[in-house]
């Protein structure tokens, strides 16, 4: 099973979220956290396979977190989602180190079936 972590703070996204990895039965398992900081808790104790990370956070954003797991060096592959589309943020996020930027509103299928790529192109890097 792929293990993600995503770090959203809007909770009815995360529970649709949630949902939506349930229904699919992709085979990953889903863990949600709210909040830069308990991000980089959760990932302090390692083990995902993947970090889905809103741009957009309450204490810490997500180029913050970005740079502490790049201080890190944390191998996870981190994808930047962000209901902010514009082209810096996205650049921005890649230069810092993001595999890939998702905008939203995103098809959570997609999301869903990306997943295992993004893991395999880490891994291959």
């Amino acid at each position: 099973m792929i293990r993600v972590l995503y770090d959203e703070d809007d909770p009815q996204v995360a529970d649709i979220v949630q949902l939506c990895f349930q229904r699919l039965g992709n085979g990953a398992g889903l863990q949600v956290v709210d909040s830069g900081r308990r991000c980089l808790e959760a990932m302090a104790g390692g083990g995902f396979d993947v970090l889905l990370l809103d741009l957009n956070m309450p204490d810490l954003d997500g180029l913050q977190v970005l740079g502490e797991l790049t201080a890190r060096r944390d191998p996870t592959p981190v994808v930047m989602v962000s209901g902010q589309g514009q082209h810096e943020l996205a650049v921005r996020a890649l230069r810092a180190g993001a595999l890939d930027y998702v905008s939203k509103p995103v098809s959570f299928r997609t999301l869903a079936g990306k997943i295992p790529l993004w893991r395999d192109r880490a891994a291959e890097s």
